[in-house]
């Protein structure tokens, strides 16, 4: 693979990255420009960056397994042998003992994406075997109708997620949100409480976070659920006047349509989801066509959701391993009840020593918003944006988030982006 390859590799890399088979030359011709053209180094370089923003892209994408052991393997490979080595690889397979190497190396010696990735490696190797896999069925029976058809992929066992990486899980969520970090010990906590005691597929108890507004509650949600792999969804409680979009819409109905959890499950293929509950507190009180509050209490009530029937498929469903959160400025609205299902915790406000993983949340979904694979390829802040930033909207992740929004959009008649 010559040097024209490898660069004609990288100006496409935009519009085929979602194609397993071209990943998995682009890494092998990375390998080989890597070792076998050491003096242009520059372009090596620029391969590696690519794979890792690969790497954040597909790392939670369970229909890219090829991507992603592609991706893992040549930038370990990358790494491990470096360019002072004369040996050229001849594939992108490295052996268990390359992997202990470097997990246990330091920074000096191994890229950090690659030590991780290598430990993940290790883990994986250590797992049972899929017979110890747990498996649930959300429909005990097939639907036999029409369009409802789809929802036949619920009606045969599906795997669990297992016990997931607890350091990994820790170290990540005290990064991005350092001051939420009794609720991330807590979290951590309870789910090693459970593999100890034999559990092996997540399950955890739910949440409710209380706190003021825009402390990164309903963020710290979702980011859990993207950590731990797991389907995720909100149901926006504020003013809320009816539980129809949960319990789903009786076929009496023209608008008939399952239940919102159900059709999240259908289209992950999974028994298990995070619901995000946000502003829980703030959901009508009135009984017309079922309260929010009381389709909630049925399904944190482990033995209803296990036996949760849905309006418009006119079955009962096993929704007892989804999960949930739930986010509250105060708890005097809501009844005990629901309280008394929660583990209500305290989430408290980000300190001005948080203000740079505020920042950098802010930039993470940012880069989502606009489709982009990491937040490097947004335009760069400097030391003087950072303060104008602290000063003008100290703490607040909203007014952040606004304020970044538009220092960013006046870059942009300066900014090239890095790759095209």
């Amino acid at each position: 693979m010559n040097p024209d390859q490898v660069s004609r590799d990288l100006q496409r890399l935009s519009y085929e990255f979602k194609n397993p088979a071209w990943i998995r030359r682009a890494v092998q011709s990375a390998l080989l420009f890597n070792f076998g053209v050491p003096d242009l180094a520059i372009e090596s370089k620029k391969m590696v960056y690519l794979l890792e923003l690969l790497y954040l892209q597909y790392r939670n994408d369970e229909n890219m397994e090829t991507a992603r052991e592609a991706i893992h393997a040549g930038v370990i490979a990358m790494h491990i042998r470096g360019p002072a080595t004369s040996r050229q690889p001849q594939s992108t397979t490295i052996s268990v003992t390359d992997l202990q190497v470097i997990a246990q190396a330091d920074d000096g010696h191994v890229h950090p994406l690659s030590r991780h990735m290598a430990r993940k490696f290790l883990t994986q190797l250590n797992q049972p075997s899929a017979a110890a896999t747990q498996y649930a069925q959300v429909l005990s029976n097939s639907v036999d109708s029409g369009d409802m058809k789809r929802f036949n992929v619920l009606s045969k066992p599906l795997p669990l997620l297992a016990m997931p990486d607890l350091n990994q899980l820790e170290l990540e969520l005290q990064r991005e949100f350092p001051w939420m970090h009794q609720i991330t010990e807590t979290i951590v906590r309870e789910i090693r409480l459970a593999a100890s005691l034999g559990m092996n597929a997540l399950r955890l108890r739910p949440l409710l976070l209380v706190g003021l507004p825009g402390n990164g509650k309903s963020r710290y949600a979702r980011r859990l659920a993207e950590i731990l792999g797991m389907p995720k969804m909100t149901i926006a409680c504020a003013g809320s006047a009816d539980s129809m979009s949960v319990r789903g819409t009786s076929k009496g109905w023209t608008s008939s349509r399952p239940g919102v959890i159900l059709e999240l499950l259908q289209r992950h293929a999974s028994p298990q989801a995070l619901i995000l509950w946000d502003e829980l507190d703030k959901a009508s009180p009135s009984t017309h066509n079922g309260r929010m509050w009381d389709v909630c209490l049925q399904l944190l009530e482990r033995e209803t959701a296990h036996r949760f029937f849905d309006e418009c498929l006119e079955t009962h469903c096993d929704l007892g391993w989804v999960n949930h959160v739930a986010t509250a400025n105060h708890l005097n609205p809501l009844p005990r009840p629901l309280i008394e299902r929660f583990h209500v915790m305290h989430a408290p406000q980000p300190q001005p020593e948080h203000f740079d993983a505020l920042l950098a949340g802010v930039l993470d979904d940012l880069a989502s918003e606009y489709r982009l694979l990491d937040r490097r390829l947004l335009p760069a802040l400097d030391a003087d944006d950072h303060r104008t930033l602290q000063a003008a909207c100290g703490l607040n992740p909203r007014l952040l988030a606004r304020a970044v929004h538009r220092l960013l959009a006046d870059k942009s008649d300066t900014y090239a982006p890095l790759f095209h």
